[in-house]
C-alpha cells in the first residue's frame, strides 16, 4: 500500500500504485500557501444539516444559466425553491412544495432545460425553465407526481439520464427505484398532477434493496442503472424503455458487496461514452463510510482496478461528500468537518480507467452541498468554479490547485528495443520532465546571482548522456556524448528537445559568468545551432515559448495589499515576467507599461488568443514602457529593459525582426535609452501665449466632437475619453502645463460644452435632431399617405425616430434641450400627436420609448406631456394591450413618469372621474382577460397589486416587472391628491373598495424600510419634502377602512421604522413632520391603544421632540398632537 501525505509542503501527488492510503497530516491548513481559494458569497439563507450523503440541495444547469436551491421553510413541513437566472439575476421562489427538498438535479441536455425536485414525501416535480416577452425568467410547472403514503423520509434521489432528447429520470424512494420516461407521460398524458398508479405505462420497476438507497445513476448509453445502499450491496439493471414497451419490474442482473458489507455512499459510471459492445465492459467507482474509501471497478472482469482510502492521522473518519465534473475527468471530495477539497484526477486510456494524481487545496469554511460548474486543467494547476450551500449562504468557490509533477528522480524505464518509435516515446516522456524541472528553476526571479545553482544544467546535462546512452539503439554500441552532438537522425527533430536545447542555450547566453565551465554545454550550443540554422533565431524561439501564453485576469484587484502590487479590473492581460509556478505572486507586465506583482489566484493562462491581439498587447506595453521612461529622464530600469527584450523577441518572432522599431538594451549595463521625443512642433510658443479663456470651451467642444465622430460614443464618454488624454499630457509636458490645465479644468467641470443658443444650433446633432423631426412632422400630416397607402415608410419612420433616439441619449444635453423647447415645446406636441394617431406597433413602441427618455432628458417638457392627450391615449393603450406585454408596461412607465413630478392633471380629467374611471374599467377587464386566458402565464402578485381582486393563486413563477411598474404607476397618481382631504381621493375610494390589498402593503413597507423613492426618474428634479411612499402610507392610514388592510405585524413593523427615521433625522428636517403625521395616523386608526407596541419608545421620542427649541413649527405641533392620542 502507498502512502501519500498531503500537507502545506506537497499539496499535490501523481498516483501509480493500485492501493493508496492518502493521510492528512496536522499542518493541512498551510494548504492555502499551495492551492488558492477565493470565495464569494451571492445569496444569503440558513441551511440546517442533513445526513451527509443525502445533502445535494443546489444544482446548476448544463450551460450554467441557471441556478436551483432549496430554501429553508420556517414551516419546516413545507418546502420551497428558488431558481435564479445568472442572464438577469433575477429569482422564481416555487413554494407549497409538500415537504421538504431532498434532491434536484437539471437535466444534461442542451436542448430540454428541465429541472426535477423530489420531497420528503416522495412527490415529483418537473419544471421546465423558460422566457417572457420581457426576457425574464419564467418557470413552468410540467408534471407533479404524488406518492399516495404520507411516511416521510430522506432517502429520495433523482438523476437524470445524459442525452439530448431523451427524459429519462430515476427516482429512488428509501428502499425501491424506478425508472420514468417523462417525455413519454407529457405525450400521453400532457401536463399536470398525477399519481404514481396513471404514469404505470412510462416507468420501470427495479426490485428493491434491503435498506434505502444511497445513490443511484443510469449508464452512459442509457440501458442501464446501478443502485446502492445501506445494505452494503451494489445492483445493476438493464432495462429497455424504447419503443414504448414497459415492464412492470427489472430483474437485478448483478449484485455483490464491492466494499465487504460496509455501507455504501456512492457510485459513478466513469466511462465517457457507452462501451462499443452492450455488455458489461463499464467502469465503475463506488464509496463507502461516506465517501471516504473508493474503488474502482471493471465490470467486464469483476475485479478491483484501484482503491484510495482517505484516513486521517488521528480522529474519526472524513466526512466527504462526492461530484464528478460533466465530463468525468475529475473526482471532487469535499469534507465538511475539516473544510478541504480533495480532487482525483482520472486518466482515461482506451478501455481502462484509473486516478493517476491527487490535489488538495482548503476552503475558507464548510459547506453542507455543492455542485461542481466547470473545471478548466492546465499544465501545471486545476481550475474549477464550485457552488455550495453553508450553513448561512449560497458561495461560489475558485479553487486553484497545483497538478501533480512528475518526481524529482527520473525514474524512466529503459528499453533495450530496436523500434524508433519507443525509443523516440521515451526520449520524449524524459525532456518532458527535463522542461519542467529546468523552467521551475529558470523561472525563478533571483537564481542568476546564485552560482551554484547554475551548474545544476550541467548535471542534467549529464543525465541526459546517461539516459540516452541506456536508450541505444544497439545496446552493445551505447550512444556517447560525441555521438549525440553529431546525431542528425530522431533524437535532434523531437521538439522537446529542442526546445529544452534551445532554453539551455539562451540560460547560457545570458549567464556566461556563472557558467564559464559548463565546457560541454558550450559544445552543444555550437552543435545546436550549427546543426539547426539558429544562430539569428534560436533566443526568440526561447522568449516565445517561454512567454507566448498571456495571463488573463479572472477576477478586478481594486487595493493590492503590498506597495509593488497592480491594480486591474476583470479581463485585463498581463506578460509574466518572471512566474514561478509555486509562488502566490506572479511579476507581469500589464498593458499599460507597469510591471509589479499579481496574485496568481486572480489569473489564468489564455493559450486561445489570436496573433494580431498578443501584437496589439505587445505594442500597447512597449509604448508605455517607454512613455515611463520620460519621468527619470529615459533611462530604463532593469526590469524594464528585461520587459522590452521579452516584447521586442516575441514581436518579431510572430511578425519577423523589425531593427527599425526595436532598440539594443543590453549593449551596457549603465547605458541609457534616449527619451521619446513628446515635443510638440508649433509654430508660437505656448508658454508666452496662453490660450484665451473664450476659446477653452470651443477647444474642447471640438476635441470631444472629433472623438464621438469617429468613435461612435456618448457624448459623456468622448468628454471623459478627452479629459484623461489631457491629463496624460498636462502630465508628461511641463512646457504646456497652463494651457492644458484650462482644457482640464473645463472638461472635468462642465455637463455642457456649449455655451449660446447659436453655438448648440450650428452643431452636427443639432442638425441631425432637427431634420429627424421635420421628416417625423410631415408623415404626420402626409394624410394621402395615411388614407392610402402609396409606398411603405415604416422603416423609413423607424430610421427617423432612431435618430431623435440617438442625439437625446448620447449628444450635448443641452442640443436636445434646446432643440425641443423650440417654439414653446412644438416638436413635443407634435411627437404627441403623432403617437395617437399612429395605428402600426412598432411605431406606436418606438415612440413610446423615445417620449420616455424625451422626459427624462429635458423635464421641462413634462408639463406640456400632462397637459396633452398623453395621458389619456396612454389609459386607452393599457386597456387595449391584451397580451402585449412590452407596450403595456412602457405605457404604464411613461405615464409614471410624467405624473412622477405631481405636475396637476387638467382640473376635467377629473370631471366624473373620467382618468379614474378609465382606469378602474382596465381594472376589470384585465381580470377577465388574464383569468380568462393568461392563468399560468402572469403570476398571482400582479393580479393582486394591481387590480386587487383576484384571490391567491398556486401559480408557480413570478414574474414582478408589471408588478413593480404599476405600483410605482399608483405612487404617481396618488400625487394628483392632496393629504388634506382624504375624501377627495378618488383612488384611496377605488382601493378602499376592495376586500383586501396584502401584496399592496407588502411593497409599500418594503419601501418604506428601505428609505426609497420610486419617483426619482427625472434626475433634475426638485426633492420633495414628503415621498411619495409617506404620503401613500398616510392617506392608506387616514381612514379606519384601508388601515385595517394592514396586519397587526405590519403596523408593529412600520411603528419600528418610524422610530428609527426619527431618531435618525434631526428636528429642524423638513421631512420629519411628514413621517410624524403617518405616526398620527398609525396611532389613531390602527386601536394602537390596544396593541401598545413600543409606546414607551414612542412617548420618550415625541417628548423629546416637543421640548426641542430646534424643531420647526409644525414638528413640534404633531408631536404634541401625538403625544394627546397617545396611550398612557
Amino acid at each position: 500500500m502507498e502512502e501519500i501525505g498531503l500537507n502545506g509542503g506537497a499539496p499535490s501527488f501523481s498516483i501509480v500504485a493500485d492501493n493508496i492510503r492518502v493521510c492528512l497530516c496536522p499542518g493541512i491548513n498551510c494548504l492555502c500557501v499551495k492551492a488558492c481559494t477565493s470565495c464569494k458569497s451571492l445569496i444569503f439563507d440558513k441551511w440546517e444539516p442533513r445526513p451527509h450523503v443525502l445533502s445535494q440541495r443546489i444544482s446548476v444547469s448544463l450551460l450554467g444559466q441557471h441556478v436551483a436551491y432549496a430554501m429553508t421553510c420556517e414551516n419546516h413541513e413545507l418546502g420551497m425553491l428558488c431558481i435564479v437566472s445568472s442572464k438577469d439575476i433575477r429569482e422564481v421562489v416555487v413554494r407549497r412544495v409538500r415537504g421538504p427538498i431532498c434532491d434536484l438535479t437539471f437535466t444534461r441536455s442542451a436542448i430540454d432545460n428541465l429541472l426535477a425536485v423530489i420531497d420528503a414525501f416522495g412527490d415529483v416535480y418537473v419544471y421546465e425553465m423558460g422566457e417572457t416577452k420581457f426576457g425574464s425568467l419564467q418557470v413552468t410547472n410540467l408534471l407533479h407526481i404524488s406518492q399516495s403514503a404520507d411516511f416521510a423520509s430522506y432517502y429520495h434521489l433523482l438523476c437524470w439520464y445524459a442525452d439530448d432528447y431523451s427524459k429519462i429520470l430515476l427516482v429512488t424512494d428509501d428502499h425501491n427505484s424506478q425508472v420514468w420516461d417523462i417525455k413519454s407521460i407529457l405525450e400521453k398524458q400532457g401536463q399536470g398532477s398525477y399519481f404514481r398508479e396513471d404514469i404505470g405505462h412510462s416507468c420501470v420497476r427495479l426490485s428493491h434493496h434491503s435498506a434505502p438507497i444511497t445513490c443511484g445513476v443510469i449508464a452512459p448509453e442509457g440501458k442501464a442503472v446501478a443502485t446502492v445502499s445501506l445494505d452494503g450491496r451494489l445492483k445493476v439493471f438493464f432495462i429497455n424503455l424504447s419503443f414504448g414497451q414497459y415492464s412492470r419490474e427489472m430483474p437485478c442482473v448483478q449484485s455483490w458487496e464491492p466494499h465487504k458489507g460496509k455501507t455504501l455512499s456512492s457510485v459513478h459510471f466513469l466511462n465517457k461514452e457507452a462501451p462499443r459492445q452492450f455488455s458489461y465492459q463499464w467502469i465503475i467507482a463506488t464509496a463507502c463510510d461516506q465517501n471516504s474509501e473508493i474503488k474502482i471497478w471493471s465490470m467486464e472482469t469483476f475485479t478491483c482496478l484501484q482503491v484510495i482510502r482517505f484516513r486521517p492521522s488521528a480522529g474519526p473518519l472524513y466526512q466527504l461528500k462526492l461530484e464528478a465534473d460533466l465530463f468525468i475527468n475529475f473526482l471532487f471530495f469535499v469534507d465538511t468537518t475539516t473544510s478541504h477539497c480533495y480532487i482525483l484526477e482520472l486518466e482515461h486510456e482506451k478501455e481502462m480507467i484509473r486516478a493517476k494524481s491527487i490535489s488538495s487545496c482548503a476552503l475558507p469554511f464548510g459547506i453542507l452541498g455543492y455542485h461542481v460548474v466547470d473545471v478548466r486543467p492546465s499544465s501545471n494547476r486545476i481550475w474549477a468554479r464550485i457552488l455550495g450551500i453553508c450553513k448561512e449562504s449560497i458561495c461560489e468557490f475558485v479553487v486553484i490547485a497545483p497538478r501533480a509533477r512528475m518526481p524529482e528522480k527520473f525514474n524512466i524505464e529503459t528499453s533495450c528495443d530496436t523500434d524508433l518509435d519507443k525509443v523516440l516515446r521515451t526520449v520524449d516522456r524524459l525532456l518532458q520532465a527535463v522542461e519542467r524541472q529546468r523552467k521551475a528553476l529558470y523561472t525563478q526571479k533571483d537564481w542568476v546571482s546564485k552560482g551554484k545553482q547554475g551548474m545544476i544544467l550541467k548535471e542534467w546535462s549529464s543525465q541526459l548522456e546517461q539516459e540516452l546512452a541506456k536508450l541505444s539503439r544497439d545496446p552493445k554500441q551505447p550512444i556517447s556524448y560525441n555521438d549525440f552532438k553529431l546525431n542528425t537522425g530522431g533524437f535532434m527533430t523531437c521538439p522537446h528537445l529542442r526546445t529544452w536545447s534551445s532554453a539551455l542555450i539562451s540560460v547560457i547566453l545570458n549567464n556566461q559568468d556563472e557558467l564559464k565551465g559548463a565546457q560541454e554545454m558550450q559544445e552543444l550550443q555550437a552543435c545546436v545551432i550549427n546543426h539547426l540554422n539558429w544562430q539569428h533565431t534560436f533566443l526568440a524561439d526561447v522568449q516565445v515559448h517561454e512567454m507566448t501564453s498571456l495571463l488573463k485576469a479572472l477576477y478586478p484587484l481594486k487595493q493590492p495589499p503590498m506597495k509593488e502590487g497592480l491594480k486591474f479590473s476583470e479581463g485585463d492581460l498581463f506578460l509574466p515576467v518572471f512566474s514561478d509556478p509555486d509562488s502566490q505572486w506572479w511579476n507581469v507586465l500589464a498593458s499599460d507599461g507597469s510591471i509589479g506583482l499579481i496574485p496568481s489566484s486572480y489569473v489564468i493562462s489564455c493559450d486561445q488568443i489570436r496573433q494580431e491581439d498578443i501584437v496589439r498587447f505587445l505594442d500597447t506595453a512597449r509604448e508605455g514602457i517607454q512613455v515611463r521612461t520620460v519621468t527619470r529622464g529615459g533611462v530604463f530600469s532593469k526590469e524594464q529593459k528585461n520587459a522590452l527584450a521579452i516584447c521586442d523577441q516575441m514581436h518579431d518572432s510572430l511578425l519577423g525582426p523589425n531593427k527599425d522599431c526595436s532598440q539594443d538594451l543590453g549593449s551596457s549595463s549603465g547605458s541609457s535609452v534616449p527619451p521619446l521625443n513628446l515635443e510638440m512642433s508649433t509654430d508660437r510658443n505656448f508658454k508666452d501665449s496662453p490660450i484665451e479663456e473664450e476659446m477653452v470651451g470651443a477647444i474642447c467642444q471640438e476635441l470631444v466632437e472629433a472623438v464621438r465622430s469617429q468613435t461612435h460614443l456618448s457624448h459623456k464618454l468622448s468628454q471623459a475619453a478627452v479629459l484623461v488624454v489631457t491629463d496624460i499630457l498636462n502630465h508628461h509636458l511641463p512646457k504646456l502645463h497652463g494651457d492644458l490645465t484650462s482644457l482640464c479644468e473645463c472638461l472635468r467641470g462642465s455637463v455642457s460644452l456649449l455655451n449660446t443658443d447659436e453655438h448648440v444650433q450650428e452643431t452636427k446633432d443639432a442638425f441631425r435632431l432637427r431634420d429627424a423631426l421635420k421628416h417625423l412632422i410631415e408623415a404626420r400630416y402626409d394624410e394621402q399617405q395615411r388614407s392610402w397607402a402609396l409606398h411603405e415608410d415604416e422603416d423609413d419612420i423607424l430610421k427617423w425616430i432612431s435618430i431623435i433616439m440617438d442625439v437625446m441619449e448620447n449628444a450635448d444635453v443641452k442640443i436636445s434641450r434646446h432643440i425641443l423647447a423650440l417654439d414653446g415645446f412644438r416638436y413635443v406636441a407634435d411627437l404627441v400627436a403623432y403617437y395617437q394617431m399612429e395605428g402600426r406597433r412598432t411605431i406606436r413602441l418606438s415612440l413610446l420609448k423615445t417620449l420616455m427618455v424625451l422626459a427624462a432628458v429635458v423635464p421641462a417638457a413634462i408639463p406640456t406631456l400632462v397637459h396633452s392627450v398623453l395621458p389619456l391615449e396612454l389609459a386607452r393603450d393599457i386597456m387595449s394591450c391584451g397580451d402585449d406585454f412590452e407596450r403595456l408596461n412602457c405605457s404604464m412607465e411613461l405615464l409614471t413618469i410624467i405624473l412622477s413630478l405631481g405636475t396637476p392633471l387638467p382640473c376635467h380629467y377629473f370631471g366624473g372621474q373620467r382618468l379614474m374611471g378609465l382606469l378602474l374599467v382596465l381594472k376589470q377587464k384585465l381580470v377577465t382577460h388574464f383569468v380568462a386566458h393568461l392563468q399560468e402565464q402572469l403570476n398571482e402578485t400582479f393580479l393582486e397589486f394591481l387590480l386587487s381582486l383576484v384571490e391567491p393563486s398556486p401559480e408557480l413563477g413570478e414574474d414582478d416587472v408589471l408588478s413593480n411598474t404599476a405600483f410605482i404607476l399608483l405612487l404617481a397618481l396618488n400625487l394628483q391628491f392632496p393629504s388634506s382631504s382624504p375624501s377627495t381621493n378618488h383612488l384611496m375610494t377605488i382601493i378602499s373598495g376592495q376586500q383586501d390589498t396584502p401584496v399592496l402593503c407588502e411593497k409599500l413597507l418594503y419601501t418604506f424600510n428601505r428609505e426609497e423613492e420610486p419617483l426619482d426618474l427625472v434626475e433634475e428634479a426638485q426633492k420633495r419634502d414628503c415621498s411619495s411612499v409617506v404620503k401613500f402610507l398616510q392617506d392608506m392610514f387616514s381612514q379606519e377602512h384601508t388601515a385595517q388592510f394592514f396586519y397587526t405585524n405590519d403596523v408593529n413593523v412600520a411603528i419600528d421604522i418610524l422610530i428609527r427615521i426619527l431618531n435618525n433625522l434631526s428636528n429642524d428636517d423638513t421631512r420629519k413632520a411628514s413621517y410624524l403625521v403617518f405616526l398620527h395616523n398609525v396611532v389613531k386608526w390602527t386601536g394602537y391603544d390596544e396593541q401598545r407596541h413600543r409606546v414607551s419608545d414612542v412617548h420618550s421620542l415625541l417628548l423629546a421632540i416637543s421640548k426641542d427649541e430646534k424643531s420647526l413649527t409644525d414638528v413640534s405641533f404633531w408631536a404634541s398632537t401625538i403625544l394627546h392620542f397617545l396611550p398612557s
